[in-house]
């Protein structure tokens, strides 16, 4: 294979993925087909399978690139191991910000987590995306900043569910509301709401 066809070929495997992506997000795995993936992506109808063997696979490397994606982020958020009330507030304003700018993630972990049958490799990634954040709960609470009768994984889990839940629910009680949970207004709300709830009620007094 030629360098420019080397090109070419990468070009379109981007574009795929992209489009495999926004449609799993959105229909879920079953209900999205390979030739609407190859039609959303601006090639023809055929070239997702020219490139991958099957849907399932497709799902798989949209999936792995979703969450490659999350740990160069992650990567980004350096404090030196140290932890204080600003770097956790700064930690949740910058992961929240993330996760709405890139909410597919959310939305196929959400899929997987309500279907009777989900891809059992997904739930590999699922360690990894919880402990980089969760660390800081926890070195938090070593040092007394997090009240110690508090189980800092379920903190975890309280700050995720209302993260993501306007994400879940934008087109049923956010549409209701005629509210864009993107919109750069929205997120600084989000952002501001859940620092006030829940460092009000983990912060040891």
């Amino acid at each position: 294979m030629t360098i420019e066809k080397k090109r070419n070929a990468e070009v379109s495997i981007k574009k795929i993925i992209e489009a495999a992506q926004n449609l799993f997000a959105e229909k879920g795995f079953k209900a999205t087909t390979l030739t609407e993936i190859g039609e959303h992506s601006g090639l023809s109808r055929t070239t997702p399978s020219y490139f991958f063997k099957n849907k399932e696979l497709l799902y798989k490397s949209a999936v792995q690139a979703l969450i490659a994606d999350e740990q160069r982020f992650v990567e980004t958020l350096n404090y030196d191991d140290e932890v204080s009330i600003p770097i956790l507030k700064d930690l949740l304003f910058r992961h929240i910000f993330y996760t709405y700018k890139n909410p597919n993630l959310a939305k196929i972990l959400v899929r997987e987590s309500m279907s009777k049958n989900p891809h059992d490799w997904i739930y590999e990634y699922v360690p990894g995306t919880v402990s980089w954040s969760h660390q800081y709960l926890v070195k938090a609470q070593e040092v007394g900043i997090i009240r110690p009768d508090l189980d800092t994984f379920i903190v975890w889990l309280d700050a995720m569910a209302m993260a993501w839940l306007p994400i879940i629910t934008q087109n049923t009680f956010f549409k209701s509301l005629n509210t864009d949970v993107f919109s750069d207004e929205f997120i600084e709300k989000q952002v501001k709401q859940m620092t006030t709830l829940l460092f009000e009620s983990i912060i040891s007094k």
